[in-house]
């Protein structure tokens, strides 16, 4: 039973990964990250476009640039500026998810990066302790380095 509710779980999600989700679906990504994450296998990595990376549109790029250069420029030590930037990458990342406006393949594999992404981002922002700030930090550096990778 669990498989076919995991199952059904994923088709629905390719679903929207195709045909483009409205905001209230990626909202529900935003919150439920951790959950589609541990229970949605996301078999395929991200592939480039025929070697290529994927453009991503404009507006959505304006919000992942902002994000990756507040990470870039921190140099935060105690809670108080690890919690700014994660209200600063939460802003951004909601603002992201609100402009969603691709469709089609490199959509797809945005929501390949974006769901462990989010995952990241809302296990940064809930940290209690500097150490596991510092932790999801390294993580969400080390998920900008494959963002990098796969898209422009």
């Amino acid at each position: 039973m669990k498989i076919k509710i995991i199952t059904a779980l994923f088709i629905l999600l390719n679903m929207n990964f195709l045909y483009g989700a409205s905001y209230q679906e990626h909202a529900f990504m935003i919150e439920n990250a951790e959950q589609l994450t541990s229970q949605i296998e996301i078999k395929d990595s991200i592939i480039l476009l025929n070697g290529e990376k994927w453009e991503i549109d404009k507006n959505m790029l304006d919000y992942i640039r902002k994000m990756e250069e507040n990470i870039i420029d921190f140099k935060g030590t105690n809670s108080e500026e690890f919690n700014s930037l994660a209200k600063s990458i939460d802003k951004n990342t909601k603002n992201l998810v609100s402009n969603c406006s691709m469709t089609g393949q490199a959509h797809d594999e945005l929501h390949k990066w974006l769901i462990p992404f989010l995952k990241i981002t809302k296990e940064f922002k809930e940290a209690k302790s500097i150490d596991k700030q510092k932790q999801h930090l390294q993580e969400i550096q080390t998920a900008f380095l494959e963002f990098n990778t796969y898209f422009k």
